[in-house]
């Protein structure tokens, strides 16, 4: 994962507009942080991965505009909505839905079966905005539409979310990194201090 941490130091990838910017000029490493997310779960790597407009267009002048941080495609056509969300938001779940929701309607033509849906992952870190402050130290987790009564049935396999509160990544020095996520999670929360010398030492782990 090379990165070169200029003199005055690294922006903070926290920052909704830096988050951006960065991985919209190194989709590279965008495929390199959603791996590192994907792996958690076991679904299958990215091989190739393509930005997307991150504009969607309405269909109506009455329908709500939709902006993603960061919209993608992979080589087997999954769709990837990965946001950096700064500020506290109640209804950030609701958000998560609707941004993929949004994704899948544009997927189909007329005439086409809904077998031929391919998979909407949404991953979302939140910085300063927690949302689910009983998770503690279990700072990630994922989300997928399954029964309630009945949890071990999922009622689609084509829509996930994975919801990361970096507030609770509670690793708090770059030796304790040991998995390629956990690098991830504190290169986005530390973006600001972290140092030529102290990257090249997480680097092993962002492999």
């Amino acid at each position: 994962m090379p990165i070169k941490i200029p003199p005055q130091g690294f922006p903070s990838l926290t920052d909704d507009q830096v988050f951006k910017y960065f991985f919209n000029r190194r989709p590279d490493l965008l495929a390199h942080l959603i791996n590192s997310i994907l792996t958690l779960e076991n679904h299958p790597r990215i091989q190739k991965l393509r930005l997307l407009s991150c504009e969607l267009p309405r269909e109506q002048s009455k329908d709500r505009l939709c902006f993603f941080d960061l919209h993608a495609e992979d080589e087997q056509g999954r769709a990837f909505n990965v946001e950096m969300q700064s500020y506290p938001q109640k209804s950030y779940g609701d958000r998560m839905l609707f941004y993929s929701s949004m994704l899948q309607s544009k997927q189909l033509n007329k005439g086409e079966d809904f077998q031929s849906l391919k998979e909407i992952l949404g991953i979302h870190f939140l910085s300063n905005a927690l949302l689910f402050p009983k998770m503690e130290k279990d700072y990630w987790d994922s989300f997928t539409p399954r029964g309630r009564k009945h949890p071990e049935l999922q009622l689609s396999h084509k829509t996930h979310h994975f919801l990361v509160q970096l507030d609770q990544f509670y690793l708090i020095h770059f030796t304790q990194v040991t998995t390629t996520f956990e690098a991830w999670c504190y290169v986005l929360k530390y973006s600001q201090d972290i140092t030529q010398d102290g990257y090249e030492t997480l680097n092993p782990n962002c492999s």
